[in-house]
């Protein structure tokens, strides 16, 4: 069997994780944004399943929570169309990307397995390390975008850099360990192999063992010697 092609195929059947999107997540102050995170995401779902607009606002009127809210916060007004029309564009988009991080992260772990079973230990744990550094990639876009200043940039790149150096040490060190697991079980064996050796306190003992092997194996109607 090709083990290279197997290990090939396994890699191409890898979830590819999302890319990344210039417009980051920012924290938002509107009328639906500060309703409870539940109620929120009952009207993602809502608005994933394509519910009209005049439906859901009547849905979230219904809610006691966005009473309690629009009294409280917002003057008893409450939440218009386009309050829900910016949501759809904001708030919304935001969770849509959020699924799709959380399916691929679904999707990757079912396909460990077998990539495991493909590669190997050792394999899996670099396939791993790729993910993680394009993992890196897009958080590290997605930080950048979120700013135009150039000193949080900055400070930005180099927590990212200390984040790689420290993967690069790990997996430098997974692989050093690795090594001295596999010495290790080597001398094992060794030790094994010598202690089920027959050992002898004086010369006597192995000229015993010497004749009892040769008279073992001596030809039928072969006298010893005297």
């Amino acid at each position: 069997m090709n083990t290279a092609k197997s290990t090939d195929s396994a890699a191409l059947s890898t979830p590819v994780c999302p890319a990344a999107d210039t417009g980051a997540p920012r924290a938002r102050r509107g009328k639906i944004a500060r309703l409870p995170l539940a109620l929120r995401e009952e009207l993602n779902r809502r608005l994933a399943d394509g519910e009209a607009g005049a439906d859901l606002l009547a849905w979230l009127h219904a809610r006691p929570e966005t009473q309690a809210l629009l009294t409280e916060a917002f003057a008893s007004r409450p939440v218009t169309e386009q309050n829900l029309s910016d949501w759809r564009q904001g708030g919304f988009r935001d969770w849509e990307r959020q699924q799709e991080r959380l399916a691929w992260a679904r999707d990757w772990t079912e396909s460990a397995q077998g990539l495991t079973q493909a590669a190997g230990d050792a394999k899996l744990s670099a396939a791993l390390n790729q993910v993680l550094l394009a993992q890196l990639g897009v958080a590290l876009e997605a930080a950048l975008a979120a700013t135009d200043e150039p000193a949080t940039q900055f400070d930005k790149l180099v927590e990212m850099a200390g984040l790689l150096a420290r993967l690069r040490r790990e997996e430098t060190n997974a692989e050093k360990a690795r090594i001295a697991t596999a010495k290790w079980d080597q001398e094992v064996a060794r030790e094994k192999e010598r202690a089920a050796r027959p050992t002898f306190t004086n010369p006597q003992g192995a000229l015993r063992m010497q004749k009892t092997y040769l008279d073992l194996y001596r030809p039928a109607g072969t006298a010893a010697d005297a």
